[in-house]
C-alpha cells in the first residue's frame, strides 16, 4: 500500500485502534502495521488523534534525579569534600 489514499479502511481503523488501546506513537504503529510513519501520522491527524495529551502518553514519569545531598547545593558539596580532605591529612 502506498500513499494515504491507497490505505484501506481496515488499516485506518487498525491504526486508530492501536493508538487508542496501546497509546503508541506513529513510529511504533507504523512498524506494527507495515505502513510508513508519515502515512500513519496523516491517518491519526485525520482522525483527530494526532497528538496524545501528557496524561495519555505511554511513558511512565520518573522521579527527578538528585545530584546533590539534601540541603546541599554544589558549593556545599565541594566544601564538604574539602573539609573531609583536610581531616585525612
Amino acid at each position: 500500500m502506498r500513499g494515504l489514499e491507497h490505505s484501506s479502511e481496515a488499516k485506518r481503523s487498525e491504526v486508530a485502534e492501536l493508538r487508542l488501546r496501546r497509546r503508541w506513537g506513529a513510529d511504533h504503529i507504523a512498524h506494527e502495521t507495515g505502513l510508513a510513519a508519515s502515512i500513519v501520522q496523516n491517518i491519526l491527524n485525520g482522525a483527530g488523534l494526532g497528538r496524545l495529551d501528557r496524561g495519555e502518553r505511554a511513558r511512565v514519569p520518573r522521579a527527578p534525579v538528585r545530584r546533590y545531598a539534601v540541603g546541599l547545593g554544589p558549593i556545599g558539596v565541594v566544601r564538604r569534600w574539602a573539609w573531609c580532605q583536610r581531616l585525612e591529612r
